[in-house]
């Protein structure tokens, strides 16, 4: 149930599950640009309403290319 994978502009970031210890993933800061394109791919499961995919920066210690 509630798996598949992420993709980050055409880099494979790795897959997810609904069962797991994994709640978050860390994105290298080369792989980002000004305007960034996310595909996640559910094989099993839909996503619930309301799911988000948030994404948190800290300006202080990267600069997006």
């Amino acid at each position: 149930n509630g798996r598949g994978s992420v993709w980050v502009n055409g880099m494979n970031l790795g897959k997810h599950w609904k069962l797991g210890p994994q709640e978050e993933y860390k994105i290298p800061v080369s792989w980002l640009k000004a305007v960034n394109d996310i595909v996640v791919l559910e094989e099993e499961a839909s996503l619930p309403q309301g799911a988000e995919v948030l994404f948190h920066l800290k300006p202080e210690e990267h600069k997006i290319p």
